[in-house]
């Protein structure tokens, strides 16, 4: 692993400690303060979101708390493929189920989360784990889908070096006589 390399995951592992702590800070916090925060954040976005109140207010807080579990999970999901690119490299990625790694690791970080909410009065939620982790498998996903179309539609990684089965599948057209271009040598 070269410097930069090394440094990349340090720093990103750092980033990821801190949403950590960010996410469990938020669980942390009293009913009172959560709705409170809630509350704060909804009345933002109702004008822009909800401007004629065609959703009813309650179900408009509902889902604005729900898109928060969503949301905060989906960049530690996404902090965690940029770690997963840094250790394993793009094309090791996108053929693989490695970001599966973020994933697992939102889930673990998502059930943490909502144990820490019983010791604040409040109350944990299977569905909240589920929820958070459809938003980090949603994230991936999307890492996943780019790099692999990045890696295969050119079959070079984003750092300009040709990926193997590219060139496996080139020596093996030329192999059959066919240039790689699939028409016959004469």
């Amino acid at each position: 692993m070269t410097a930069k390399r090394r440094m990349a995951v340090i720093l990103l592992a750092l980033l990821m400690l801190g949403t950590v702590w960010r996410i469990w800070a938020f669980s942390a916090q009293t009913p009172t303060e959560s709705a409170g925060l809630s509350d704060r954040v909804a009345d933002c976005l109702q004008p822009i979101l909800n401007p004629t109140e065609t959703v009813p207010d309650d179900l408009f807080r509902y889902l604005v708390r729900k898109a928060a579990h969503l949301t905060e999970y989906a960049v530690l999901a996404c902090e965690g493929c940029l770690m997963v690119l840094c250790l394993f490299g793009a094309r090791r990625a996108a053929r693989s189920p490695r970001y599966l790694i973020a994933v697992c690791f939102c889930a673990v970080v998502a059930a943490i989360d909502e144990g820490i909410q019983l010791y604040y009065a409040r109350g944990a939620s299977v569905s909240d784990v589920l929820l958070d982790t459809a938003g980090a498998a949603f994230a991936a996903g999307i890492w996943w889908l780019v790099t692999y179309l990045l890696t295969r539609q050119t079959g070079r990684v984003p750092s300009g070096k040709t990926s193997n089965q590219e060139m496996n599948r080139t020596t093996e057209t030329e192999n059959r006589g066919e240039s790689a271009h699939g028409k016959h040598r004469e």
